[in-house]
């Protein structure tokens, strides 16, 4: 069973590999992934290197989106379970932009 899993997950990383297109911007790169958003638009990120590292960033897409479809992120309340949300995926803010 082991094996069947493996060839699985072979499988997957071949198809996102497969699916995914890289663009050059700059010193930035853009990554197009094969998951779709709520708008069934490509999700898109940006990585750049930065001190042995990458910057990985949405570009403050998701944060304009929410904020677009009367998801107004302004309350105390509001800004407390974002920070939450963020924390546990290790994801912050700057200005409008998830960062990583």
């Amino acid at each position: 069973m082991i094996q069947e899993i493996d060839r699985l997950l072979n499988d997957y990383v071949a198809w996102l590999k497969d699916k995914t297109i890289l663009q050059q911007i700059d010193n930035w790169v853009e990554i197009t992934t094969p998951y779709l958003d709520r708008h069934n638009d490509y999700v898109q990120i940006y990585a750049k290197k930065s001190n042995g590292g990458f910057i990985l960033t949405d570009d403050g897409y998701t944060i304009d989106d929410l904020e677009q479809s009367g998801c107004k992120l302004e309350s105390r309340r509001r800004q407390d379970l974002l920070k939450m949300t963020l924390n546990g995926f290790g994801v912050q803010l700057h200005d409008k932009e998830l960062c990583g």
